[in-house]
Order: C-alpha cells, then sequence, then structure tokens
C-alpha cells in the first residue's frame, strides 16, 4: 500500500489567492489598454474633425472675394468657376450650431445646388477664451486674413483639444492689388 501524498486545505487556499492575483493583474492591465484605446481614438476623432473643418475654411476664404467676420459667423462671397459667361459666385456662411455641437456650413447660389451641412457633427466646438471662432486680422498695407480659433471636443467635454489657423485671403480684392502699382 503506497501513500499518496493528498493537498491540505492550506494550499489549495494558496494556490487559489494566488491565481486570483494573476487573473486580477491580468483584468487589470487589459482593461488599462482599452481605457488607453479609447482615449487615444477619441483624441483621433477630435483631431481628424477639426481638421476637416479647418481645410474647409481655407478652402472658402481663400477663395472669397469678401469677407464678413462677426460674433455670430462668418459670410463669404466666393468664386465658383470662371469662364466666358464671367464669374460665377456663391455665398457661403459659417455660424456655431446652437449648443455648440459643430459648425453649420451653408452655400447657395453659384453652384449645382445649395448645401446646408454641419462639419464637426456631435463634437463640441467653442470658442477660446470667449473671443470668436472667426476673426479678421488686419496686415500691413490693408491686407488681411482671418484666424480661425476654436476648441473641439466630445459632447462629454473630454478630450479638449484647441486648434487654430491663419488663413490669408488671396482672392479678396484688398489682398490681389500690389500697392503704388498703376495701369499706364
Amino acid at each position: 500500500m503506497t501513500r499518496r501524498r493528498a493537498m491540505t486545505l492550506v494550499e489549495v487556499v494558496i494556490g487559489a489567492v494566488v491565481g486570483a492575483l494573476i487573473l486580477a493583474f491580468l483584468g487589470n492591465l487589459l482593461s488599462q489598454g482599452l481605457r488607453s484605446s479609447v482615449k487615444g481614438a477619441s483624441h483621433l476623432t477630435n483631431i481628424q474633425a477639426g481638421a476637416l473643418l479647418l481645410a474647409h475654411c481655407e478652402a472658402d476664404l481663400q477663395r472669397a472675394r469678401t469677407v464678413n467676420v462677426g460674433s455670430g459667423g462668418m459670410h463669404l462671397e466666393v468664386v465658383e468657376e470662371v469662364g466666358a459667361g464671367g464669374v460665377v459666385c456663391a455665398a457661403v456662411s459659417y455660424e456655431l450650431v446652437p449648443g455648440g455641437l459643430g459648425v453649420r456650413r451653408r452655400q447657395s447660389g453659384g453652384g449645382p445646388g445649395d448645401s446646408d451641412r454641419v462639419l464637426a457633427s456631435g463634437l463640441l466646438v467653442t470658442p477660446v477664451g470667449g473671443q470668436a471662432i472667426f476673426t479678421r486680422t488686419t496686415l500691413a498695407e490693408g491686407r488681411f486674413g482671418v484666424l480661425v480659433r476654436f476648441e473641439i471636443a466630445t459632447d462629454q467635454g473630454k478630450e479638449t483639444n484647441r486648434l487654430e489657423r491663419f488663413i490669408f485671403c488671396g482672392n479678396a480684392p484688398a489682398n490681389a492689388a500690389v500697392p503704388e502699382w498703376q495701369r499706364p
């Protein structure tokens, strides 16, 4: 008759505690990785939406003939096309959506149809420091540009990112004229 050594209750409890500690450590490690991944994805979403908003503003401001900037937003007259029939212009406006969840861009005239859409939809777009999002900035010799500055965040207000860009309005008559140049 051979005696087999059995596990005692103390050994079983110690094994269970060590196993529970290992599982708790692994679970914590996985949850931290998931939180980091969600935070990174949120950051990228905010930056991408903000970059698209800035790209639309830049494209419109560079084609703008007239620029009216106020506390309520920005109104532009942009050149759509230049052809044998002359210059075709459209009216474009940008304004903050009530509640701050995006910026509304409206375009009328000039093209095949009017458009009305919200850029950075579902994201909280707020002015920086209580100033307007669009600020007309005067440069030397009467030239001007628009400083676009805003903070963008998820609708819970987490992961806030500040974006700003100065955009020179190259198509505006004041910016296209060469000082002290006259036709003979």
